[in-house]
């Protein structure tokens, strides 16, 4: 999903800026249900 979005993105700086924050997001999520309530 990720690597589409780049495509279709013109703006490749905003683009990896998405993409780093999508990560970031997926880092968090795992981290809050392997520790429960933060």
């Amino acid at each position: 999903m990720a690597y589409e979005y780049l495509a279709v993105t013109p703006d490749t700086e905003k683009s990896q800026t998405k993409l780093f924050e999508f990560i970031i997001a997926c880092f968090f999520l795992s981290c809050t249900k392997k520790n429960g309530n933060l």
